[in-house]
C-alpha cells in the first residue's frame, strides 16, 4: 500500500497538473495503516529488533530533510488540512534569527526518533499522546484558517448571490477564458476570486498565466506580451478568445460587459486576439495590474 500509494501520488505530483503542490492529503489512506501499526506496537511492549528500528530512524530522519517545506507550510485552501501546524510555525518563526519551520520539523523527528528507540516501556502512552497532540493542534489551527479563510470574502456582502456572474452576463454561454498575472499587488482575494469564477461558471473553459505566474485550475496556456499588447501563446500564435475574465487593472482591446466578485473581477468581449492596453512585455502588464 505504501509503495503504490506514494509513487501514484507523486507521479502525479511531479506533472504540470500538480500544479506546483505537495498532495499529501491524497496519500491519507496511508495514515490509518500506520496508526493500527502504531497500536500494535505499543500493545506489544515497544519491541525494538535492531535491523527494523535502523531502517526506519533512517527514514524518519530524511524525510523532514529532503521534502519542499514550502510546501509543508504552505496556506494553499485545499491542502490547509495538512499544512496548517508547520504553517503556523513557519509564521511564528519567520522573524527569530537562526530559527525556522524546517529546523523545528527536523528537531521534533529527531525527538520521536530518540523517544522510539530508548523510550522505557513504561512511559509507552506518550506515543499516542504525541500523535493525539498533532492531530488536535492541526485540527484546531485548519478550522480557523478556515474560518477566516480569504476565499469566504469573495462573494461576501453584495456579493454573495452572485457566484455564476459570468453566466449570468453571457446566458448564451460562449467560450470564456481566464486569463491572470500575479503581480507584487496581487491579493489572495484577488486570487481566489479569479479560481472561485472559473469553478462556478461554466462558460469558462480555458485559463492562460502570464510569465511566472502560478498555474491552476483547467486546461492551460502560458502566454507573453508581444510588443503590440497581443498576447502570444508559447507555439507563437496569438491568444484567441470570445470573451476574457481576468483582474482589475488589466484593460483588453474590446468592450466590458460585465464586474463580479469581492474583488472586481472584470468579464470582457474580445472576439479575436486578446490585446492589453499599454502593454509592450510582461514587465508591463505587471505595473498595469497594479
Amino acid at each position: 500500500a505504501n509503495v503504490v500509494g506514494l509513487l501514484v501520488v507523486a507521479v502525479f505530483a511531479s506533472t504540470e497538473f500538480g500544479f506546483d503542490r505537495l498532495h499529501d492529503r491524497n496519500i491519507f489512506y496511508l495514515v490509518p495503516l500506520w496508526l493500527v501499526l502504531l497500536g500494535v506496537w505499543i500493545a506489544a511492549g515497544l519491541p525494538r529488533p535492531h535491523g527494523a528500528l535502523a531502517a526506519g530512524a533512517a527514514v524518519a530522519l530524511v524525510l523532514p530533510v529532503v521534502l519542499p517545506f514550502r510546501h509543508v507550510s504552505s496556506e494553499v485552501g485545499v491542502d490547509v488540512v495538512t499544512s496548517a501546524l508547520w504553517g503556523r510555525v513557519q509564521e511564528l518563526t519567520a522573524d527569530v534569527s537562526g530559527l525556522n519551520g524546517r529546523r523545528l520539523l527536523v528537531l521534533f523527528v529527531v525527538a520521536l526518533v530518540a523517544a522510539a528507540a530508548v523510550l522505557p516501556r513504561r512511559y509507552r502512552l506518550a506515543f499516542p499522546a504525541a500523535v493525539a497532540a498533532v492531530f488536535a493542534a492541526t485540527a484546531i489551527l485548519a478550522w480557523e484558517r478556515q474560518v477566516d479563510a480569504p476565499e469566504n470574502a469573495v462573494f461576501a456582502g453584495s456579493f454573495s448571490e452572485d457566484k455564476t456572474w459570468i453566466d449570468d452576463a453571457l446566458p448564451d454561454r460562449p467560450r470564456v477564458t481566464k486569463v491572470y498575472v500575479d503581480t507584487e499587488c496581487s491579493s489572495a482575494l484577488q486570487r481566489h476570486a479569479l479560481y472561485l469564477g472559473e469553478f462556478f461558471n461554466a462558460a469558462v473553459e480555458r485559463a492562460a498565466y502570464v510569465g511566472d505566474s502560478v498555474p491552476d485550475g483547467l486546461p492551460i496556456d502560458q502566454v507573453g506580451v508581444d510588443q503590440d499588447g497581443t498576447l502570444v501563446l508559447e507555439s507563437g500564435r496569438a491568444l484567441v478568445a470570445d470573451h476574457v475574465y481576468t483582474q482589475p487593472g488589466l484593460e483588453l482591446q474590446g468592450e466590458r460587459v460585465a464586474s463580479g466578485t469581492a474583488a472586481g473581477l472584470v468579464l470582457w468581449r474580445v472576439e479575436g486576439p486578446v490585446r492589453v492596453r499599454g502593454a509592450r512585455a510582461n514587465a508591463d502588464l505587471e505595473r498595469i495590474g497594479c
